[in-house]
């Protein structure tokens, strides 16, 4: 799909809810400068330490961290980033994906880097912002648009396909001489990428209602099982009846023949009680 890529100002709903939450937090802690002391508390605690990921089991942090911005540059450069990349995304997604997009690429670089602070650096070195799902978005824009236009630090024109190479190169170089953030960086566009390449699986794997549709389809035949199975029950209890009677039936028995009956009404007007098959709802 060729065209040349222009900004569009008109912003999507989910850009525009995470450009606002970032922002405010970011001024918040900007007001609360005077009190140094409970930002390094609250941040100690919203940032993503690998140390404490895995210690403390502190997996909130993947996903805070991913709203945390402490200077004035960064956050910059990762707003304008995702308005430029994602409202096109989003629109090209629909809302729903690109959210899911969104977080997979950050809770992954979140992982990648903390897999690689452990092996490579401090694990108490922390890190916080959505860099990682920066390098993301700029991956899923050059594989979907890969001709198209865009202006590199609105300055610079180039194909977007080029410019996810020469970003990723300049990472990897950065992540080979020490840059352990570049390599978080870099695990946001590795998650993008097989979020992309699987999109069958992941739009299955999050497909609520298709989900849904499955279970239900299995508690039909699991229903359809347990008709059978007890129709044969109920039958031979029948027999015995016209054969000894009632009193010669068990309580265990009358409850079989209840549970017949209400079986075949729900089957004849095609109703499933979830409660009696909420294991299999789950």
């Amino acid at each position: 799909m060729e065209r040349d890529y222009s900004f569009e100002v008109r912003l999507t709903p989910a850009v525009t809810w995470i450009i606002a939450i970032n922002t405010i937090i970011f001024l918040f802690i900007q007001l609360l400068g005077p009190f140094s002391g409970i930002i390094t508390t609250v941040a100690g605690w919203l940032v993503l330490t690998p140390a404490r990921l895995v210690y403390n089991v502190a997996i909130w942090q993947l996903f805070t961290h991913l709203f945390i911005h402490l200077d004035v540059l960064t956050i910059l450069f990762n707003m304008l980033a995702l308005w430029m990349f994602g409202t096109s995304l989003e629109r090209y997604w629909g809302t729903r994906k690109f959210i899911i997009y969104y977080f997979f690429t950050g809770i992954g670089a979140g992982l990648t880097y903390t897999i690689f602070c452990f092996l490579l650096a401090s694990p108490m070195l922390p890190a916080a912002g959505t860099t990682g799902i920066v390098f993301g978005l700029l991956l899923a824009f050059g594989m979907i648009y890969p001709d198209t236009t865009i202006l590199i630090l609105l300055l610079f024109p180039m194909k977007a396909k080029y410019a996810v190479m020469i970003f990723g190169a300049v990472e990897f170089l950065i992540a080979f001489n020490g840059g352990i953030y570049s390599i978080g960086y870099l695990g946001g566009m590795a998650f993008g990428f097989i979020y992309i390449k699987k999109q069958a699986f992941f739009d299955d794997l999050f497909n609520m209602e298709k989900r849904k549709k499955k279970k239900l389809e299995q508690i039909v035949i699991k229903r359809e099982e347990d008709f059978d199975k007890i129709q044969l029950e109920a039958d031979r209890i029948l027999e015995k009846i016209s054969l000894y009677g009632m009193e010669k039936i068990s309580e265990k028995e009358k409850r079989i023949l209840d549970k017949a009956s209400k079986l075949l009404k729900q089957r004849e007007q095609n109703i499933i009680d979830l409660e009696d098959y909420r294991k299999y709802w789950k």
